[in-house]
């Protein structure tokens, strides 16, 4: 999963920071399985 424009519109009924918690909690339950890059930080494939 590549999300893009994060945060940029409200779209759906759960507060904008409730995406990137859950998956904050799913990366931990996965450990090495999801990778966070920083803004314009780039992970060749």
């Amino acid at each position: 999963m590549i999300t893009m424009h994060y945060g940029t519109f409200d779209l759906c009924d759960e507060p904008m920071a409730k995406p990137l918690e859950w998956m904050q909690k799913i990366a931990a339950d996965h450990p090495g399985e999801v990778i966070f890059l920083k803004t314009g930080e780039v992970l060749p494939l």
